[in-house]
């Protein structure tokens, strides 16, 4: 299982080492090892979270001599389809989970700032 730093992770990952870095300080994406030299993040770790870099990945190996097969193809379509589907579920749940806890974290604040305006006028 191999580990990225975080400008390895970035690079992986196609995004910049900044939002690696704000996914790590949030929790959202987590470090097996932070030490001076930096994060020791789990590859599997970094791609449950980002998608993988089509550009870094390595290519896929096909034979040149495959016979073109009509039901293999449809599945195949089909197939590719379903991920896509997928995908799109996954990215609209991530959406929702990111809505969330942007609501939670807002409702969290509003009740610790009430509770310090209780706190000062004595009410409790």
């Amino acid at each position: 299982m191999p580990f990225f730093t975080l400008s390895k992770a970035a690079q992986e990952a196609g995004v910049s080492k900044a939002t690696i870095s704000r996914a790590l300080n949030s929790g959202r994406l987590s470090y097996v090892e932070k030490s001076k030299s930096g994060y020791k993040i789990d590859s599997s770790e970094l791609f449950r979270v980002f998608s993988r870099n089509t550009s870094t990945a390595l290519p896929t190996e096909r034979s040149e001599t495959l016979e073109c097969n009509p039901y293999l193809d449809e599945l195949l379509s089909s197939l590719k389809e379903q991920n896509k589907q997928q995908q799109d579920i996954i990215e609209d749940l991530q959406k929702r989970l990111d809505r969330s806890e942007d609501a939670r974290q807002d409702l969290t604040l509003r009740l610790e700032h009430t509770a310090k305006k209780k706190k000062l006028f004595g009410i409790f």
